[in-house]
């Protein structure tokens, strides 16, 4: 290999361009592989997260939505099914927790006994809930996250024993949990034993618990979905109004990682595409260099040298050069890792770390010495089909390349370009789906609209829904603010609210309508959020005990009487044997408010002053000039302080955050695709040259009998041109094939995969 290498480093016009083809594969997708490895394959902490599963609710009528279950549907899954060794729920809410006299707002997370077991958390420090700190009477007792536990500890040992008050409530610290304990709850602060007994009507009825179980050894997915199958949700507040509910079980890898490792796969293979272009091109050098010296391997192979022999010399050579490629790789491959997690952050919209370990080191020399193989594959079939002494009197003219090196060289440029052809495809869909995407209609105007959130509030109704009007009163007062509304959902963050009303046609029958989106808003939610209302909006006539009114959205007017002239229906709102009418007082323009990748979903508006919504409130402001953080918390605490603060946010910044992670995509997999279509138009560009400076001869005997310059030209381009279209509808027919998991795993707007354009 020395003497190989040797030889190589004297013919840099060879060597050169080939290392630095191989090189830029071997980065490409070894970079891809670490990011890969950094986002799915290390991402869940747990000791054989494959027995780690998710059980939430589903019926028919809902489509893909799932619900979570109540406390009663876990009792009957845990007494029932004995597919799992371990089971526990938590149920997440916002609230407040003080260590002496300084309140701060965290995420609370109220466990059932069970939950660490399945998961098999051990704490850092400290100990764990155990059986008797789920008794009725028993002390309260709290686990901390480690980000909590650095934030109001400050990493102090003792803070086990200490005490800790969580929303009015004393409780002992126990333990402190390890810092990669954040799946598959949202980022709690604090973990607290769940209080309420199982007998509780609250408890029974209220879909809040995120379950979680482990598998027991011997049994799989597929029997804990059969069993869960055979069990019916115990009937409940949230489940009466829909029917045919059951239980299902997902894989909790595939609903952390699932949507990253879609999308980063495909860029693998994008990139390994990219390196089996390179190979190809370095196989055609190869190729070159050997056929350039036939008089050589001819005395070669007549002094006894075997066709084998020579083989095993191209595979040593390729072998050399992948081993120089992996040299200039390595370097190149560290310096990449902070800008691809960087890059991969922003495009699956998770903090991705990528590092060089052993598993990506060594991906990096197989990907090498792979690389060597597929270079050396094309030359070795070469040297095994020549005849000696066709090589010693080199009676290798243009006609017998075409029988023999040239199909091959032929084969090698249809694949170079059906290679480029597929990734330049993905390109396409990426950007068509980024237009699509930045130029949607979110049926409102998001421009100097922000919100904030609050939990809690006055236990009673309404006196909830008028501390929040004196809120917005106070801070519409504030300079710069020209509107404020009051609705229950977040804009733009996935959350939503759904539930099942019957809607009165014209024949004067009640018919079930599939679960919709549901909000409280006030009369001022549509003027503020530049949504356009037939009919009226909500005024002081809509309070409690008037008759009822809704507004509904052009979708489910649709769907629920088949036009949007809904003006005056009636919809059912009571819960089943109690039936309370409803007028439809407006009908409202269709809107993308709970997420621009999603089309607008049929909904339905009610007064906050009318009908409670959810625990948590939206302040919505339009503003010339919004008010900072601090003046909107000062102005509800002023109107009612016991509103706790939950977040803030820019709505026109949300959208350019939805975009932001398919527009990296669409940068991303069009670099792949200019460096693929480079990569394919200098492979070919050296079998052309090849070719020709093989066929040198028959093209001046063609000149001999008469054919000028331009019947040379057509000759050599009716060849090429050919094998280009037939390297383009290959491509074209694998782009068409893979267009639906294209575009399913990088894209956020679904595009035709059969788009003309692209």
């Amino acid at each position: 290999m020395l003497r190989t290498a040797k030889i190589l480093w004297r013919q840099p016009g060879f060597s050169g361009p080939a290392i630095l083809m191989l090189a830029a594969g071997i980065v490409l997708s070894t970079v891809c592989y670490a990011v890969l490895e950094a986002a799915v394959f290390n991402v869940i902490p747990y000791e054989s997260p494959a027995r780690l599963v998710q059980i939430m609710k589903k019926s028919p009528e809902m489509g893909d939505a799932y619900w979570k279950v109540t406390r009663a549907d876990f009792e009957v899954i845990r007494n029932r099914i004995p597919c799992f060794e371990s089971l526990g729920y938590e149920a997440v809410a916002q609230g407040t927790a003080a260590v002496g006299a300084e309140s701060t707002p965290v995420t609370v997370a109220r466990v059932s006994a069970g939950l660490f077991d399945a998961l098999k958390v051990r704490p850092a420090i400290g100990r764990g809930f155990r059986p008797e700190d789920f008794r009725p009477g028993a002390p309260r007792v709290a686990v901390l996250s480690h980000a909590y536990w650095t934030r109001a500890f400050s990493r102090e040992a003792d803070a086990v024993g200490k005490s800790l008050t969580v929303d009015g409530n004393s409780y002992t610290v126990i333990g402190v949990a390890p810092p990669q304990v954040k799946r598959p709850v949202s980022n709690a602060d604090v973990w607290i034993a769940d209080e309420t007994p199982a007998e509780d009507p609250s408890a029974s009825t209220i879909g809040d618990k995120l379950v979680v179980g482990r598998l027991r050894q011997g049994c799989s997915l597929r029997d804990a979905e059969r069993e869960l199958a055979k069990l019916e949700p115990a009937p409940g507040r949230d489940s009466s109004r829909t029917r045919a509910q059951r239980f299902f079980a997902l894989s909790l890898a595939d609903q952390i990682v699932g949507p990253a490792a879609r999308i980063l796969n495909l860029l693998l293979a994008a990139c390994l595409l990219i390196q089996l272009l390179a190979c190809l091109n370095v196989g055609h050098l190869l190729l070159a260099r050997r056929m350039n010296r036939v008089r050589d391997l001819g005395v070669q192979m007549a002094l006894g040298c075997s066709a084998g022999r020579l083989c095993w010399n191209v595979l040593v050579e390729a072998m050399t050069l992948a081993a120089a490629a992996v040299g200039i790789a390595l370097p190149l491959i560290l310096l990449s890792l902070p800008a691809a997690g960087a890059v991969t952050t922003a495009a699956i919209g998770s903090e991705t770390h990528p590092v060089l370990s052993i598993p990506v080191l060594a991906f990096s020399i197989g990907a090498g010495f792979a690389s060597s193989v597929v270079c050396a594959v094309v030359p070795a079939v070469m040297l095994v089909r020549m005849e000696i002494t066709a090589l010693i009197h080199e009676r290798w003219r243009f006609s017998e390349l075409t029988l023999s090196a040239s199909r091959l060289q032929d084969v090698l440029v249809v694949v170079e370009v059906a290679a480029a052809v597929v990734i330049m495809a993905g390109f396409g869909l990426l950007a068509k789906a980024l237009y699509q995407l930045s130029s949607v209609s979110l049926g409102f105007h998001p421009e100097g609209l922000s919100y904030a959130v609050f939990s809690g509030g006055p236990a009673a109704f309404p006196l909830s829904a008028h501390s929040l009007e004196r809120a917005a009163g106070r801070i519409a007062r504030l300079p710069g603010v020209d509107s404020v509304a009051i609705g229950s959902t977040p804009i733009l963050t996935g959350a939503a609210m759904k539930a099942q009303f019957d809607a009165l046609t014209n024949s004067g029958e009640w018919t079930p309508v599939p679960p919709v989106l549901m909000q409280a808003v006030s009369g001022s939610y549509f003027r503020t959020m530049g949504i356009a209302v037939e009919g009226r909006s909500f005024d002081n006539r809509d309070v409690r005990g008037a008759p009822c009114a809704a507004v509904v959205n052009q979708s489910f007017a649709k769907l629920a009487w088949g036009s949007t002239d809904a003006l005056g229906k009636r919809i059912d709102v009571g819960d089943p044997g109690r039936r309370v009418p409803c007028e439809v007082v407006g009908v409202a323009a269709d809107t993308r408010d709970v997420s621009i990748t999603l089309p607008p979903e049929p909904a339905v508006f009610f007064s906050h002053l009318q009908r409670r919504g959810s625990g948590f409130a939206t302040i919505l402001i339009r503003a010339r000039q919004a008010p900072s953080e601090e003046q909107i918390r000062a102005e509800v605490a002023a109107a009612d302080p016991s509103w706790r603060w939950g977040f803030s946010t820019n709505i026109g910044a949300l959208v350019g955050t939805a975009i932001r992670p398919a527009s990296t995509r669409a940068r991303l997999n069009g670099s792949l695709a200019a460096v693929a279509l480079l990569l394919a138009v200098g492979g070919v560009y050296a079998a052309v040259t090849f070719s020709l400076s093989r066929g040198a001869k028959d093209l001046g005997v063609r000149l001999a009998l008469g054919a000028g310059p331009a019947q040379l030209i057509a000759f050599i381009y009716s060849r090429y041109v050919r094998l280009a279209a037939a390297g383009v509808l290959a491509g074209a027919a694998a782009a068409v094939w893979l267009g639906g998991i294209l575009s399913a795993g990088l894209s956020v707007v679904e595009v035709n995969r059969f788009d003309p354009l692209v």
